[in-house]
């Protein structure tokens, strides 16, 4: 049983390539008294059609890719603690924000991070879209079987 969430915001930079980054504190109170510290980072990565152009179809690639996930794709990392006194709760909600932020700000801030990012889930969703259309055939292949048996 959850007793307490929270949803506060802790900081916001602003990255050499013009990226903004928010940490927010997800921290909620747990059974016992105690704390489920979570520090969440977030990136809201803007889709640009130039990223496509290594595709064979630039304008249908970008064309697909915003249309199943939107101009605006989110890079997120979280950092999460379990069983934390209340006494530790507020250094310690600072201390990951701060660790979170050093472990990724030497290539959040990259130049090409917007651009490698967004491939990457182009990447990745084109290849588990490939998984879902393969698992169809054999669901529709298998139901047909099943009709003419």
């Amino acid at each position: 049983m959850v007793m307490e969430s929270r949803h506060l915001p802790l900081s916001e930079i602003t990255c050499e390539n013009g990226l903004k980054a928010s940490i927010y504190d997800h921290s909620r109170l747990i059974p016992g008294d105690r704390w489920q510290v979570d520090v969440r980072m977030e990136v809201s990565v803007h889709v640009r059609k130039e990223y496509f152009n290594e595709c064979p179809d630039p304008s249908e690639a970008y064309r697909d890719f915003v249309a199943e996930f939107g101009e605006n794709i989110n890079f997120e990392q979280q950092k999460v603690r379990n069983f934390i006194s209340r006494e530790m709760r507020g250094e310690l909600t600072q201390t990951m924000a701060r660790e979170l932020l050093e472990s990724v700000a030497s290539y959040l801030g990259k130049p090409d991070f917007p651009s490698k990012f967004v491939m990457k889930r182009y990447r990745d969703w084109k290849k588990n879209e490939g998984w879902r259309r393969a698992q169809e055939k054999l669901l529709k292949q298998g139901e047909q079987t099943e009709r003419e048996s």
